[in-house]
């Protein structure tokens, strides 16, 4: 008979943040032409899992974990218009890390209406020259709400410091989008512009809430208006146009922007 394996012992914790319930120790990352130190995994599990996603980012192979990852994207999708709100969430957050295009713009939208500074970032590069998209973008829903969106951030931002995403589209984005990115800052330039607020009916009732209250006290009518929101496409999750005008874009704290998300729309 042969003799029995012996069983592997539990090692010695050596460092602080290491737990005594983790099966793995943590585990480093260094690559000698980044300009950083070694990064932390809290387990070596934990590393393998990044790598194997970033194999699939960046080579997108047909496979089965594609299909499962586009799968959690479209049970994700169906989920935020139902209410819910951390499982879509963790779920476009994933398949972001397997390189999926359409994970990005949807995750995008669920982080800017809870207030993600760094939400556009979400986007940009699947939108630049020389980027193979594994989704192809709705232009209707990039020109009539994500641009105006970024538009808005544009105009915010401190240029001396920063660039923004809106002016990094303009410069370095593909063909099309450099494209809706002209039309729209032509549409913007012209008297009298403003920002539409999605569906007519929708639109409507924001204007009435805008006219009735100002400030602060506008948020009930605004709330109420929600009702009338309807998706210009499957890929639509919020009413992001909000955070497009500033009259709107105040009144949305996280707080709201949760408070908005938990609804059923459309």
């Amino acid at each position: 008979m042969s003799s029995p394996r012996s069983v592997p012992q539990r090692p010695q914790w050596p460092e602080s943040g290491s737990s005594p319930g983790d099966l793995w120790w943590a585990a480093y990352e260094l690559f000698s032409w980044r300009a950083v130190g070694p990064e932390r995994h809290g387990s070596f599990a934990e590393l393998m899992y990044g790598l194997h996603a970033g194999f699939h980012a960046l080579d997108r192979p047909q496979s089965q974990t594609r299909c499962e990852q586009d799968t959690k994207i479209e049970h994700a999708r169906l989920a935020s218009p139902a209410g819910e709100i951390d499982g879509p969430l963790a779920a476009l957050k994933e398949s972001v890390r397997f390189g999926r295009d359409r994970a990005r713009i949807l995750l995008f939208q669920l982080q800017a209406m809870l207030g993600a500074r760094d939400a556009s970032r979400q986007i940009e590069f699947m939108l630049l020259r020389g980027h193979e998209p594994s989704w192809t973008p709705d232009t209707a829903l990039l020109s009539a709400e994500i641009l105006p969106v970024l538009f808005a951030e544009h105009q915010r931002t401190d240029h001396c410091f920063t660039g923004s995403v809106f002016a990094g589209l303009a410069e370095r984005g593909s063909d099309p989008v450099r494209r809706l990115v002209a039309d729209y800052r032509a549409r913007e330039a012209e008297p009298g512009f403003q920002v539409r607020f999605g569906n007519p009916e929708f639109d409507t009732a924001v204007r009435a809430a805008l006219a009735d209250r100002a400030g602060d006290d506008a948020w009930p009518l605004l709330r109420g208006a929600l009702s009338e929101w309807r998706p210009m496409s499957d890929d639509h999750l919020a009413p992001v146009s909000l955070l497009a005008d500033p009259r709107t874009a105040r009144l949305i704290t996280p707080e709201r922007g949760r408070e908005i998300l938990a609804m059923r729309r459309g």
